[in-house]
């Protein structure tokens, strides 16, 4: 789609003189989103069809960002404040044009809460996704971040091409990591957590367990009903390595609400480890490549 854009021209008498002023009038972002909210950290997402805006965080604070393409955008917030209320709004700039002010919604950060865990076959599974390395998602039913196996990196996971990660960055790691196991170097559990080996995914698929949905998402429910643990359906991050529009490729999210696809810390061979995945109509541990991205629920240490 073409942008189209008007130029604004202000006649000025001077002197005698005509002269011209033309301004380009810049389209304001929309859309505006908050997501991933955590302790101290939040992803910011918002349209727009020009390649910069600003960010305005609490009327003092602002950040410049160039996305990777126009119109979907993000900016991933860090060291914020536990449990406090930030204000943010948003405007597109173009050179040294720029649009008003867009207000998004408020949001507030979280406190940390006490996690513990839910025994299932004598495993004790954290009731929350990961979210940035070393925590926990707010509700049982938020996606959290997307991992590469073995990777401390955090990906925030839509279904659009353009995608952050915990540690500011964009650009996606296509490489095959290396390991027999999940090292301990790169734990994304917090502090008396880990990731589940292979045999603690296979006990859990073991269970018994139904598709249903938690807080209006999709997922599934495992264990009795004295102790249910709820893994939601957050799909997993694939690249794709095409080139358009001067990029050299996406990150997608196909599955989201369809799928759930859980790591575990061990390894297949020297390209795949095992997951547990699911859907409506099944459960199964398989080895899936250590390329793609997926959802981590920890088990207690």
């Amino acid at each position: 789609m073409k942008k189209i854009i008007i130029l604004l021209c202000i006649f000025i008498l001077s002197n005698g003189l005509i002269l011209t002023s033309c301004k380009k009038n810049v389209t304001i972002p929309t859309n505006l989103v908050v997501s991933n909210i955590a302790t101290t950290s939040a992803l910011l997402t918002w349209w727009t069809e020009v390649d910069a805006s600003e960010i305005m965080i609490d009327g003092n604070i602002y950040y410049t960002y160039t996305p990777y393409s126009p119109v979907n955008n993000c900016y991933f917030l860090t060291n914020l404040t536990e449990g406090k209320q930030y204000t943010w709004k948003v405007r597109s700039r173009e050179g040294s044009n720029y649009s008003d002010w867009v207000g998004g919604p408020n949001f507030t950060t979280t406190q940390t809460k006490i996690e513990e865990g839910i025994n299932i076959n004598g495993v004790v599974w954290a009731t929350r996704n990961v979210n940035t390395p070393c925590t926990f998602t707010e509700k049982p039913s938020d996606y959290g971040m997307f991992y590469q196996w073995n990777r401390p990196v955090g990906w925030c996971g839509g279904g659009g091409a353009h995608t952050y990660n915990s540690e500011g960055g964009g650009t996606w790691n296509n490489s095959i990591s290396t390991g027999d196991t999940w090292e301990v170097k790169n734990n994304i559990c917090p502090q008396g957590w880990r990731l589940p080996t292979r045999s603690e995914i296979c006990s859990l698929d073991a269970a018994d367990s139904f598709w249903s949905e938690l807080n209006g998402v999709s997922g599934r429910f495992f264990g009795s009903d004295q102790d249910r643990l709820f893994l939601p359906a957050a799909g997993c991050l694939v690249f794709f390595p095409c080139q358009t529009e001067g990029h050299y490729g996406h990150l997608f999210n196909c599955v989201d609400g369809y799928s759930g696809y859980f790591w575990s810390s061990t390894s297949f061979d020297s390209e795949r480890s095992y997951d547990l995945d699911f859907s409506r109509y099944h459960t199964q541990v398989v080895p899936c490549s250590r390329e793609g991205a997926r959802s981590a629920r920890c088990v207690k240490e």
